[in-house]
């Protein structure tokens, strides 16, 4: 039997080279809360993959949940919740995501992002991922 080839799954690269710690100080926490409340994850090319199946998918919240980081550069882990309508009725799906960034000044310039959309797509590994500048 010849298993079946996957898809890799994207993740951002790692922004830091060394240990990462998680981010206690409160100003660093709030900019990249405040970076990751204005990323738009439908300006990601696949995007559109996952649009053409849906129709009227929309982003409800980017959820952050980790926040890592080695020098200035930034790593968080996150979930993407997203709307899709089915049959009338609406149902959510989310999905898992990386962020990675740098601090630059006191404030957060968020450098690639990925969202893992396999659990959608029956395991095969649909991910957006773009790098912004």
């Amino acid at each position: 039997m010849v298993a079946k080839r996957r898809q890799p799954i994207y993740r951002t690269k790692p922004a830091a080279k060394g240990p990462m710690e998680r981010v206690t100080d409160e100003r660093e926490r709030a900019a990249i809360f405040d970076a990751i409340d204005k990323l738009d994850p439908r300006l990601a090319p696949e995007w559109k993959e996952l649009a053409k199946l849906v129709p009227g998918a929309k982003v409800d919240t980017v959820e952050a949940a980790g926040m890592y980081k080695s020098g200035d550069a930034f790593e968080v882990s996150a979930t993407v919740y997203v709307t899709i309508p089915l049959d009338g009725r609406a149902s959510t799906e989310s999905f898992s995501a990386n962020i990675a960034g740098r601090l630059v000044k006191g404030k957060a310039q968020i450098k690639a992002f990925s969202v893992n959309t396999s659990s959608f797509f029956g395991g095969e590994a649909y991910p957006w991922q773009t790098k912004l500048s």
